[in-house]
């Protein structure tokens, strides 16, 4: 598809906006689609098997992979497998946790102890996409996810003494 080439290489001050557009779009397409899945088969699977599913489907249906392209079926196929891996296995928070131990002995850095926020109960936000701050997985099994861009500029912004509505 020529038109999500364009979507693809489109940056702004050297940064991959459009790239980082795409793989936004495809968390969503993916959860989506995983979110559907779920309810086919009644939520009796664990997370990882239902976005492995999602992402088997794309990878595998000819007249899927055909419609959405070789490059946008992988992209999904990645976000999908990404976002079971981290709901099964914590990578992020794990990974969150470690960096704030080595912060946290750096001379001069005061370790950020930043929280996920409660997850929203509304059916809108669970379909919203892939939520970096959400602790709550759309598959209804708990995880615990790095807090989102704005959850960090709050709390920086709160170390630093400033007030925050």
């Amino acid at each position: 598809m020529q038109f999500i080439d364009k979507i693809m290489n489109v940056e702004v001050l050297k940064m991959p906006v459009g790239k980082a557009f795409l793989l936004t779009a495809a968390f969503g397409m993916a959860n989506g689609l995983s979110s559907t899945l779920d309810r086919m088969v009644g939520g009796r699977l664990p997370a990882i098997a239902v976005q492995a599913g999602v992402a088997a489907a794309i990878e595998n249906l000819a007249p899927v992979k055909n419609f959405l392209g070789a490059d946008l079926s992988e992209l999904i196929s990645v976000a999908a497998l990404t976002s079971g891996i981290n709901n099964q296995f914590n990578v992020s928070g794990t990974i969150v946790n470690l960096l704030d131990k080595v912060t946290a002995i750096l001379p001069g850095a005061t370790p950020m102890a930043i929280q996920a926020p409660v997850a929203a109960t509304t059916a809108q936000s669970e379909m919203s996409g892939y939520q970096m701050g959400n602790s709550s997985s759309s598959m209804g099994q708990a995880r615990t996810q790095i807090p989102n861009v704005d959850d960090v500029d709050l709390a920086l912004l709160s170390a630093r003494g400033y007030q925050t509505a």
